[in-house]
């Protein structure tokens, strides 16, 4: 956290998406470099966090946001 409380997060990027095609592209990107291993339950059990989130905006306004979270081994 910052000063004024705010979550930075290392290694962190934000991108304008223009197409639904180029969010399935990121998101695909994203699965395909995260880290998996096996263990006791799962054959591809990730070792990693993931973190998508989603804000539409028009003319810089938000008009609404989602976030998607996948926590590393649940």
């Amino acid at each position: 956290e910052d000063s004024k409380n705010n979550v930075n997060i290392v290694g962190l990027s934000e991108t304008k998406i223009g197409s639904s095609i180029d969010l399935m592209e990121y998101i695909s990107y994203g699965t395909g470099v995260r880290v998996t291993s096996q263990n006791g339950t799962n054959n591809d059990s990730s070792r990693s966090h993931a973190v998508l989130q989603i804000t539409l905006k028009k003319k810089s306004k938000i008009h609404g946001k989602i976030s998607f979270i996948d926590l590393a081994g649940s």
